[in-house]
């Protein structure tokens, strides 16, 4: 409270202090070494330290604007998603709705109406102006919206190979980057990855989604992002679908290794139900029967671990239900195998 308070007062704002004050390179994020330097020239002197490890907590290494003003960095990011849904560059945004009149610069007006008219945007225009027009002169150039994080166009002059193996890898960057920011927003909301694409993603169990369906149920959480460039991340191999293996493949693995050493010693999933994981026929199957069922079978996994990301509702225990998504066949009377359980006792 005591840094963002002087910030406020010696630049105004905490995204103008940011852009002017802390961020010398512009590269969006401070090292330790260079957060003390930044603090240093704005003139704050309170413990870095302390002040290093509240922000950086979660941030694996490094310290961003949205640390220091999530709310800005929010509407920041929802209008980079939205510019880049419908434009590959900077420099396309800025011809053809920011700067209608060739003039080089995009004045407060032109902004607002591109805002409203061309983009249908629905986040607080004015805010984000405050954040973009921090010299106050109530107009912005094209280098002044770099900040956004926008590629820009190709330089004339290179290589038709070059501009293509040099956007290839931007892309590549910008979808690991939102990929590994999508997976943790859903592991925050939900708990796991599995829990999000069986709840919410996949709810009725058909194993896959096209990509209108995707960006759907991406946008219906809030998520923030460049959803093409996250599909792209996904659907490595072009299929037109993604599936849980490609969301969260470890746990997608771990689920396939199960499901082959059930397959060894049955031959449906109700058969494996009854006979070794719900034993007492009580409908459920506890984290301790789980443990002895994977004891019994030779399991040499985490077996806590696998529970977890079987138990979709959360509630400690599993159902039946909850290990279709093993894959595996169910049997064609599933009254007999629960028959053949009670005749011939646990196995």
């Amino acid at each position: 409270g005591e840094f963002l308070g002087h910030l406020t007062r010696v630049y105004g704002g905490i995204v103008r202090a940011w852009r002017l004050g802390l961020d010398a390179d512009g590269d969006g994020r401070l090292t330790f070494h260079e957060f003390c330097a930044a603090c240093k020239k704005v003139g704050f002197r309170g413990r870095l330290k302390t002040l290093w490890r509240a922000l950086e907590a979660k941030t694996n290494g490094f310290v961003g604007l949205g640390d220091l003003d999530p709310e800005a960095f929010e509407i920041l990011e929802d209008f980079r998603a939205r510019l880049e849904e419908d434009y590959r560059t900077l420099d396309d945004v800025w011809e053809r709705i920011l700067d209608p009149d060739h003039s080089g610069k995009c004045t407060i007006d032109e902004f607002y109406k591109a805002c409203r008219d061309d983009l249908q945007w629905p986040g607080n225009t004015r805010k984000l102006w405050s954040y973009l027009d921090v010299h106050g002169r109530k107009d912005v150039t094209i280098g002044e919206l770099e900040f956004l994080g926008i590629r820009r166009r190709v330089i004339v002059g290179k290589t038709a190979k070059q501009n293509i193996l040099e956007r290839q890898e931007r892309d590549r960057l910008e979808a690991e980057a939102t990929l590994g920011k999508f997976r943790s927003f859903l592991t925050q909301r939900f708990g796991t990855v599995v829990r999000a694409w069986r709840t919410h993603f996949d709810p009725e169990g058909e194993g896959r989604l096209q990509f209108t369906e995707f960006c759907a149920r991406v946008r219906s959480l809030g998520f923030q992002g460049n959803l093409k460039a996250l599909w792209i991340s996904l659907d490595t191999d072009d299929t037109g679908y993604i599936e849980l293996c490609e969301i969260d493949p470890e746990a997608s693995h771990l689920f396939e290794q199960f499901a082959r050493l059930l397959g060894i010693f049955f031959d449906d999933l109700d058969s494996a139900w009854y006979c070794c994981l719900d034993t007492d026929f009580s409908g459920k199957c506890s984290l301790d029967e789980f443990h002895q069922c994977c004891q019994i079978l030779g399991y040499r996994g985490d077996s806590k671990a696998l529970f977890r990301l079987l138990d979709v509702t959360a509630e400690g225990t599993l159902r039946l239900d909850e290990f279709e998504v093993l894959g595996m066949q169910r049997a064609l009377c599933r009254e007999d195998a629960a028959r053949f359980a009670k005749e011939t006792g646990p196995q």
